[in-house]
This record gives structure tokens, C-alpha cells and sequence, in this order.
């Protein structure tokens, strides 16, 4: 083997570091110590290789932070600022759900002054009114999506209610207007109210020439409107004071319309319906309860998926719209602008 005489000096980010390379009193390279040098620099891409990876692995995931060097920048219910003292500009956490995007709401057709679709074939009504109000307030990009009902909570007679399959699927944001339940708040969320709810009774035909006896209903048939708040689980949810419910079985005949239920009870079909004073606000059928008071935990609200912000923007801007002359001018020209439907509006407090 060829005598070493000389050194070669390999410098690394970290610090300089000296190996000793040998060479024979040529002056050429051993040639075992370019395979030295061939294995270093292999080392050396691989550690650079693996902090790319770990750094990586470290950002990955993490939230995005947005510096906002201008106040006139749109501002982010979500967002929560600090201040950077060095530059002045502020830092921003935004989650993704916050990402500028449109948020859709789905409304039905009621055919009352709540929600309808109107002369020119497009959405209207007090629901329409304070969507537009409150994504305005939040400078949110929101659109309403006409959805049948059952899209957004489903009923079946002798089965538990359930969230229904859009809104479930995601093929809107949350569904707009619905009641506050016991049963919906296993499965799905709500903004606050921005209405009222309504008491429930068990209605006949006029005159009540069936004799029909709510305290006791056992061997009667029901009708109930499919996925309404007013249904045979708030029925036993007093059966302190009803008698002779029965779940499973045909005691419970669901119905889409209240028109349908009514004509079900004028024809014969059931004993009596059991609905909330807005679904019957002009009916021919009668009163013959008490008010059935605890159907609602809270009123007419935006109903979403647990797993959905909405709220964290929605609530904030609805509560600036409360506090402002604005909700007020909405609910006191309802009946100008959606009299001609029929229906009552009552604005929460």
C-alpha cells in the first residue's frame, strides 16, 4: 500500500470537519480513499434528505397564518389575532373550514309567509330575509338551495327520527328554520333561534263528533306530520298525563302536508291529528287538548351537521342583527312583504 502523506479537508454546514484522505508521494489519490469520498458525500445527502422529510413532517397539518398588514383587510369571526410587536402586522390562526368558500342553505316550500317560492319561481320569505341579513353582517358568500324536507330530517312511523340523507352527505351547509328538538340534538346541531316556537294540541273535526278524548288514546289513530317537531315522541314524552300510547304498531299514521293530515281527520281515516299551532294556523279542525308545551327545546333555528363551524360565525353576526334596528324592521315588515301567505311569524325576544 502506497505511503500517505497528505490530507483533504471535507467542510460541513454544521462545522468543519477534517478527514484524512491519504495519497501516495504521487500525489494521486489511494484508491480505497475515493470509496471514503464517495461514502461520505452518500451520507451526506441522505442526513439532508432526512431533515427535508422531518421538517416537513413538522409543518404538515398545522394551521395557516395569515399576516394581515392593512386594515382595510375583511375581517374573520373565526379568526383569532395577535399582535407581532416588531412589524406591527397582525397574525391571523384561520382553520380551513374558514377558507373563503360559499355556504348553502337549504329552504323548502312551506306555501306560508316562513318560506315560499314566489310568482317569479324563486325563494322567498322571513327565512330568506335573515340569511341574507346575517351572511351580510358575517360577509360570509352564502346561496339558498330549494330541498324537499325530507332531505334535511326523515320520519317514519314506529322507527326514531333521523338527520336526513343531504344533509347527512353534505349536499348543503344546514337547513334553515328548523325546531329545536330532543330528538334532533342526538344527531345534529343548531344556531340560536331567531324564532319563536309553538305549542302543540290534538285536533278534531268541528263539533268533535267522534268524541274523541285526548287524555286517553288508546286504540285511536294519529295523524303526524312527517319530521315535524310535533310528533308521537313528544306524545310520549307526556304520557304523565296521555294515556294508551303505543309506538310500535299503526296507532301513528304520518303525513307529509298538514293539509294532508287535515283531510285524513275530515275524512275519517284517523281519530284526531296532532300538530303545532303554525302547521294549523288555518284549518277547519279544532282544538280539543291542553297546549303540549315540550315538544320544542328552543325555536326555529339553522340546523347543521355536529362537525360543521357554522355556529362559530353564524351566532356572533345573528346577535349583532338582534341587537340592531334591522331584525326589527325585518319581523315588523313580514306581513308587507309575505301577508299574502299565510302563516305566523314570532321574532325571538
Amino acid at each position: 500500500m502506497a505511503e500517505l502523506t497528505g490530507f483533504s479537508e471535507f467542510q460541513a454546514d454544521s462545522g468543519s470537519v477534517n478527514f484524512q484522505v491519504g495519497k501516495d508521494k504521487a500525489g494521486k489519490s489511494d484508491g480505497s480513499c475515493r470509496g471514503v469520498t464517495v461514502v461520505l458525500a452518500v451520507t451526506a445527502i441522505v442526513a439532508l434528505a432526512a431533515l427535508v422529510l422531518a421538517i416537513l413532517t413538522v409543518t404538515r397539518g398545522q394551521p395557516e397564518f395569515i399576516f394581515n398588514t392593512s386594515s382595510g383587510n375583511r375581517s374573520n369571526i373565526n379568526s383569532q389575532s395577535v399582535s407581532d410587536v416588531n412589524s406591527g402586522a397582525s397574525v391571523s390562526y384561520r382553520t380551513p373550514d374558514d377558507e373563503d368558500r360559499i355556504w348553502t342553505f337549504a329552504v323548502g316550500h312551506s306555501g306560508k309567509s316562513l318560506e315560499y317560492i314566489d310568482e317569479t319561481g324563486g325563494l322567498s320569505g322571513f327565512h330568506i330575509d335573515i340569511v341574507n341579513a346575517v351572511c351580510m353582517i358575517a360577509n360570509k358568500n352564502c346561496r339558498t338551495m330549494f330541498m324537499p324536507y325530507i332531505n334535511c330530517w326523515d320520519s317514519q312511523a314506529g322507527h326514531w327520527p333521523r338527520i336526513g340523507v343531504g344533509l347527512a352527505d353534505r349536499w348543503f351547509d344546514a337547513c334553515t328554520g328548523w325546531f329545536v328538538t330532543y330528538d334532533r340534538l342526538r344527531t345534529v346541531d343548531f344556531t340560536h333561534a331567531f324564532r319563536k316556537g309553538y305549542y302543540a294540541y290534538f285536533y278534531v273535526e268541528a263539533g268533535n263528533p267522534g268524541n274523541f278524548n285526548w287524555r286517553n288514546i288508546t286504540g285511536k289513530k294519529i295523524a303526524i306530520g312527517d319530521g315535524w317537531a310535533s310528533d308521537e315522541y313528544c306524545i310520549k314524552r307526556n304520557d304523565d298525563k296521555i294515556t294508551g300510547i303505543v309506538l310500535t304498531g299503526n296507532q301513528f299514521v304520518h303525513y307529509v302536508t298538514a293539509a294532508d293530515a287535515e283531510q285524513a281527520v275530515l275524512n275519517g281515516e284517523v281519530d284526531a291529528a296532532f300538530m303545532n299551532t303554525n302547521q294549523f294556523y288555518n284549518t277547519s279542525l279544532i282544538p280539543v287538548s291542553d297546549e303540549i308545551t315540550n315538544c320544542m327545546k328552543d325555536g326555529g333555528a339553522m340546523m347543521f351537521r355536529k362537525d360543521t363551524r357554522l355556529s362559530n360565525w353564524w351566532n356572533p353576526a345573528f346577535d349583532r342583527l338582534k341587537e340592531s334596528s334591522q331584525y326589527r324592521q325585518i319581523c315588523e315588515t313580514a306581513d308587507r312583504n309575505h301577508g299574502h301567505m299565510p302563516g305566523e311569524i314570532r321574532c325571538v325576544d
